[in-house]
């Protein structure tokens, strides 16, 4: 089994290998976030409010929880 090497050439230890993987589990959901606001501002631009408040109801109904309709209503 080859062990990852650091740019110097010495063996990388074990903290250093997880540091690495936890800082690319940080990017990884970073890059998920921003794709994910960037595909909402782009679909709220378009000007489709009735589509994006049935996808928060259909969210609100798949969590469990109370959509802000019914939580002012009751």
């Amino acid at each position: 089994m080859l062990l990852p090497r650091s740019a110097g050439g010495a063996p990388v230890s074990r903290r250093a290998r997880l540091i690495n993987k936890l800082v690319e589990e940080w990017a990884t959901v970073a890059l998920a976030q921003l794709d994910a606001e960037n595909h909402y501002r782009l679909r709220a631009t378009r000007g489709r409010p009735e589509v994006g408040l049935a996808l928060l109801d259909k969210l609100d109904r798949t969590l469990g929880r109370r959509s802000a309709t019914k939580k002012a209503a009751g």
